[in-house]
């Protein structure tokens, strides 16, 4: 991987993305976002790479993963207006694809090639394969973390929104506008278990999930990210007043104060 590669790259996904420009003003400011996502997510690569203080060809590769972690996001919602996976395709699954079918990853090194395919492909899974060798893994872990560390942006800016407007708030549960905690979500985060999207109900549930997140983050510089921002913190401001949710606030706190470099 070289600089110049990285370059082509980026030329590659602007051409990409122009195909799916369109005068349908839903459809134009939702592929903005995922078009801002994708730069954030760069941007925030660039921050875990300095601070693992990787070598530049590392840094490389990884700055192509988070360009092409979510290529597949802007044929998705141009064509389903929905960012939803279960309703349309897997969009980790998809993106991987485009690259190989477009073939734009030909003039890189095998073993390049195919980092790059397993962490685009595995981003938004559950959990990563078992059998992954340690170079592979470092690289999922990267787009894994950076992906989630801006996330919390984009959520918490939405959340926000549906805080002065909760009318024109749009998320893909059954109940959107109930602040119950399903029992479920609440002991996978206390067990520090991810939790199956499709499984959420309330907009508390997705809270949930999202805060459970930061027991799955790979590199302490991650968490130190997201803390030094207040977004945890803000996260946890968002729940409901509710007994059943006090040992979340703990664990999480805890956490925070444990795991958080000194």
């Amino acid at each position: 991987m070289t600089p110049d590669k990285l370059k082509k790259y980026k030329a590659f996904f602007a051409d990409h993305i122009a195909r799916f420009n369109t005068d349908d003003p839903f459809i134009a400011a939702n592929l903005k976002l995922k078009e801002v996502h994708t730069q954030k997510v760069c941007d925030e690569t660039d921050y875990l790479t300095d601070a693992l203080d990787l070598p530049e060809t590392d840094r490389l590769i990884a700055s192509a993963i988070a360009l092409f972690h979510d290529i597949s996001r802007f044929e998705q919602f141009y064509n389903h207006r929905t960012f939803a996976d279960a309703k349309t395709f897997p969009h980790s699954i998809r993106s991987a694809d485009i690259l190989t079918e477009t073939g734009i990853l030909a003039d890189l090194p095998a073993d390049q090639q195919q980092i790059i395919d397993t962490a685009v492909r595995c981003h938004g899974q559950k959990s990563l394969p078992a059998d992954l060798d340690e170079r592979t893994l470092l690289f999922c872990r990267l787009i894994r973390d950076a992906d989630k560390i801006d996330i919390y942006r984009v959520v918490l800016k939405n959340y926000r929104e549906y805080h002065d407007c909760p009318e024109g708030f749009v998320m893909d549960i059954p109940e959107p506008h109930s602040h119950h905690a399903s029992p479920h979500v609440i002991r996978a985060v206390l067990d520090k278990q991810p939790t199956d999207y499709a499984s959420l109900r309330t907009v508390t549930d997705v809270k949930l999930l999202q805060l459970g997140w930061i027991f799955d983050l790979n590199f302490s510089a991650s968490l130190a990210r997201l803390h030094s921002r207040g977004q945890i913190t803000e996260l946890l401001s968002l729940l409901p007043d509710d007994p059943e949710l006090k040992p979340v606030h703990n664990l999480i706190t805890n956490h925070l104060k444990t795991h958080l470099p000194t």
